[in-house]
């Protein structure tokens, strides 16, 4: 039979065991910190000292007694008597020049010898080629280079600075660091604005930089590469309008130009305002070959101008300046026409005065901060030379070592004192010698020959030299050199007074 689908069916039942949660165990517990220790104390101190002074009794008397005596009608009628022969005395010594030459120094006993320390920028093979003080005096520039070259420069050159005033200067670590795109040749600090340098290169180049801006945003303004000098410039000078506060920028090159350069206000390049080229006659046109470890190299040139190696504007504020020339000559050009409107290079500068100069390149001139119509000259053969600038002949030609001179400069507060750099620095002083100098530094190693020079304006005891290793030797005067003393001016004037009218 079928069985059914679904059926009925009985099972045992099932049994669950209950799992209902366990007692949980509990604790109370507390914490706390242990109790503050308090303490209390206090400390006073007290001190008094009284002090007092009398003079005493006798001691007054005494002083009683001198006035008495200085109302004496015997005293008074000696004075009376005496009176007009004291008088005649001290209006006789007003009147005398015996002790002008005297000054009493109340100060301590000054250093003996000067003080000098090597500046190193760390630039590998460089010569430092210029030198410059900015208007504070408290910062030395240095230009890096070098000078012999056989053709157009390819090497990169340097702009250095140190502070002397910051307590990190340190000797051998400039502040400041400035690659150029060529060797460096010549450097002038703005007269009034401590942190502008006028720069001139091997190339041809001139430029304006700025050292309180960003570091590679130094270069405020150059000159365009078509209106550049085109060989190296020589010097480079700060110019001041007349009755004015207003300055351009002169350069000088090897290539026979002069050049006035003007910037407008919010442009970067430097315009030429004026130029001018110094030309040569036949019997002074030659070249003078010269070892080229001992100076910059020439190239020859057109036989019609003649390389400009230094100048120097008058210091009077009128339109003319003294150059130093490449085959010895020294000339003198007033430059009021280069400045009318109208004037064509090419027709030259016709206010010409020329002076004898040495035996080869004249490689620095400067005109005298207290007597205007003197300027020095200094070059190749060692010799120095003081003109009057209405002579053709040097007044005196005092010699420092023979060996040749880069640089020389006067001082700033001695009108009596200059200064000339070859492997010494000289110091000549006209009131004790016209002939040699009346001390020589030794700067560097003594025999390195120098390739630059600046004098502190600000802080006359300082002198910067430049040398062909790289050093820059910062020397520190001694006293009597960096204050005018009395007779410094009456030493030069008589010195102006040897003019010869007749020349």
């Amino acid at each position: 039979s079928k069985l059914p689908l679904f059926t009925d069916q009985h099972l045992d039942g099932a049994t669950i065991a209950s799992v209902r949660s366990q007692a949980r165990t509990t604790e109370a517990a507390s914490t706390q910190t242990s109790s503050i220790i308090r303490d209390d104390a206090a400390v006073q101190a007290h001190s008094a000292v009284s002090v007092e002074v009398q003079t005493d009794i006798e001691l007054a008397d005494q002083v009683r007694s001198a006035e008495a005596e200085l109302t004496s009608p015997a005293l008074i009628a000696f004075l009376q008597l005496a009176e007009k022969d004291v008088i005649r005395a001290l209006e006789d010594s007003a009147k005398s020049s015996a002790f002008d030459a005297y000054n009493v120094d109340w100060s301590d006993d000054e250093e003996q010898t000067a003080e000098a320390i090597v500046l190193r920028s760390g630039l590998a093979e460089c010569e430092c080629t210029a030198l410059a003080w900015n208007a504070g005096g408290a910062v030395l520039a240095a230009g890096y280079g070098h000078y012999d070259h056989d053709s157009w420069c390819t090497h990169t050159g340097a702009i250095c600075t140190w502070n002397m005033d910051l307590s990190s200067f340190d000797r051998n670590k400039p502040d400041c660091l400035i690659e150029m795109e060529t060797c460096i040749m010549c450097l002038a600090y703005h007269p009034e604005q401590p942190s502008v340098l006028a720069a001139g290169t091997y190339n041809g180049m001139v430029y304006v930089l700025d050292l309180r801006q960003p570091r590679g945003k130094e270069i405020v303004a150059k000159c365009m590469a078509d209106t550049a000098h085109t060989e190296p410039v020589s010097q480079i000078m700060w110019r001041s309008e007349v009755g004015r506060r207003v300055y351009s920028i002169v350069s000088v090159s090897l290539d026979s130009t002069v050049i006035f350069w003007t910037q407008k206000p919010g442009k970067q390049v430097l315009e030429q305002l004026r130029s001018h080229a110094v030309r040569g006659d036949d019997n002074r046109r030659e070249l003078v070959e010269v070892d080229p470890s001992s100076s910059p190299t020439r190239r020859p040139r057109d036989g019609s101008k003649i390389g400009v190696c230094a100048g120097s504007l008058t210091t009077d504020g009128s339109p003319a300046y003294v150059l130093g020339l490449e085959n010895g000559a020294v000339r003198k050009y007033n430059y009021s026409a280069l400045l009318l409107p109208g004037f064509r290079a090419e027709h030259g500068l016709t206010d010409c005065s020329e002076y004898k100069g040495g035996t080869g390149p004249v490689y620095s001139v400067a005109y005298s901060h207290h007597q205007k119509s003197l300027f020095l000259t200094a070059g190749l053969d060692g010799t120095l030379r003081v003109f009057h600038q209405l002579q053709s002949t040097p007044l005196l030609e005092p010699v420092a070592d023979r060996s040749c001179i880069m640089s020389a400069s006067w001082s700033p507060v001695r009108p009596n004192i200059f200064f000339a750099a070859s492997t010494q620095l000289h110091v000549f002083d006209l009131s004790e010698s016209q002939a040699a100098p009346v001390q020589s530094i030794r700067v560097s190693d003594g025999k390195t020959p120098a390739t630059s020079m600046a004098v502190n304006a600000a802080r006359p005891k300082l002198v910067a030299v430049g040398d062909r290793k790289g050093g820059a030797t910062v020397v520190t005067l001694t006293k009597k050199f960096g204050a005018e003393q009395p007779g410094d001016a009456a030493t030069l004037a008589a010195v102006s007074a040897m003019l010869r009218m007749s020349d």
